[in-house]
């Protein structure tokens, strides 16, 4: 993954956070060469043209988890999807909740009506936040664990959504 911003259309966790602290910890899960706590990859296919798959996760020296668990240490995982036919959006964030849920309650995945948006859910659990979008063509889902508010992670989403959804 760049440490610098770069010209794609992810959610970046330097971005949510907003900490000039904020740097990238020693990584736990190395294999053939990959970072995978820090990475991105992109695919494509022929209902979904463009595809990124991103992972970054960082470390606030100094500042602690609120249970007392370590340092805090914020994630984030971002999936990015331009379809090649609109009408696929709402089953793929189907898809996406049914893969990425725990449990099998719906009761905690909130649609929210939001006026740059075709689609908006979100989930929150303690420090664990989910945001599923669609606009357009464009399908983004974030997840996201750390103490930054929910609204940081959708104002974010929206401005990397509209780069695709046309």
């Amino acid at each position: 993954m760049p440490k610098e911003n770069v010209d794609l259309p992810i959610v970046r966790l330097a971005d949510i956070e907003k900490n000039p602290a904020l740097i990238r910890g020693e990584t736990s899960y190395m294999r053939d060469g990959v970072d995978w706590e820090n990475r991105y990859t992109y695919n494509w296919g022929p209902l979904a043209p463009v595809q990124y798959d991103t992972d970054e996760s960082g470390i606030v020296p100094g500042e602690m988890w609120e249970d007392g668990s370590g340092e805090y240490s914020p994630s984030i995982h971002t999936k990015v999807y331009q379809l090649s036919i609109s009408a696929l959006t709402d089953n793929l964030i189907a898809d996406l909740i049914k893969r990425y849920r725990y449990g099998d309650s719906h009761e905690d995945f909130v649609e929210i009506n939001h006026p740059q948006l075709d689609l908006l859910i979100v989930h929150e659990e303690g420090a664990s936040k989910e945001v599923f979008a669609s606009n357009g063509k464009a399908v983004i889902y974030v997840r996201y664990y750390g103490y930054a508010e929910i609204n940081s992670i959708i104002e974010n989403l929206i401005e990397k959504i509209h780069l695709i959804s046309e």
